[in-house]
């Protein structure tokens, strides 16, 4: 059977309620000596995150002194770390 489509006055398709989308994205800060500041990105991490284990392996990152900012600042301090999620619904087109 396919799916139903429905259609606003306009003629643009409406979608369906299940058509939501969720994208997660880890975010680590660290900065430098030099006081500047970096974020690292992972896209999708595990779910099952939690604040040490993410802290325990930015310390680690950081123990092994091979991390550096964009103007080649060693990176030397894990200053906090989200776990971002977003959720986009789609309505149409």
């Amino acid at each position: 059977m396919g799916r139903l489509s429905a259609y606003n006055k306009r003629g643009v398709m409406i979608m369906p309620e299940t058509n939501i989308k969720t994208q997660r994205k880890l975010n680590i800060h660290l900065s430098s000596d030099a006081n500047t500041k970096t974020t690292l990105s992972t896209d999708d991490p595990l779910d099952n995150l939690d604040a040490e284990t993410v802290s325990t392996a930015a310390e680690s990152l950081v123990a092994k002194a091979i991390l550096n900012d964009s103007k080649g600042n060693l990176l030397t301090t894990v200053v906090g770390a989200d776990l971002v999620e977003i959720t986009t619904q789609t309505l149409f087109g």
